[in-house]
């Protein structure tokens, strides 16, 4: 396989007490034999991911406590498993207590067919402390998504 021009780049704004940080990463041109035999020709690949309404003061304990918990396991103190568990549990709850957002903003492959593209989002809505000790099972119920799938007839006809 063979990738051309492969790009990467990402961002972060604070708006007001939350961070909206994103990752966009992209090629030109995949040369694969498989892909190629079946007939499709990728021009481009995107993967543009973003995480939206993220708790900065939490973010800030969540970062504080995993190079608390790095140094503890570097030392040898404690059983790195247990310790990472430990500190995304404490501060992991608390962040999805404020509606976090899990954005797709561009999954997709361009082609001559046209582009094919994956859109949406995943986001945990009104969870609080009852929520949390009520077991995981409980934020299936507080998860909203919405997802869109947009694929070229003409490039639908090309797969096997």
């Amino acid at each position: 396989m063979q990738i051309d021009a492969l790009e990467y780049g990402a961002d972060s704004v604070k708006k007001g007490d939350f961070l909206d940080s994103g990752v966009k990463m992209g090629s030109g041109a995949v040369h694969s034999k498989m892909l190629e035999s079946g007939g499709i020709q990728l021009n481009e690949v995107h993967c543009d991911v973003s995480l939206r309404h993220l708790h900065l003061e939490t973010i800030e304990k969540l970062v504080t406590a995993l190079r608390e918990t790095n140094a503890k396991v570097l030392d040898g103190s404690v059983d790195a498993r247990a310790a990472l568990i430990t500190a995304f549990k404490d501060q992991g709850l608390e962040l999805v207590k404020h509606d976090p957002e899990l954005t797709f903003d561009r999954i997709g492959i361009v082609t001559p067919q046209g582009e094919a593209v994956l859109k949406g989002s995943i986001k945990l809505q009104g969870v609080n402390d009852a929520d949390l000790a009520a077991g995981p099972m409980v934020l299936v119920g507080k998860t909203v998504a919405d997802f869109t799938i947009e694929v070229p007839q003409e490039l639908v006809d090309k797969i096997p």
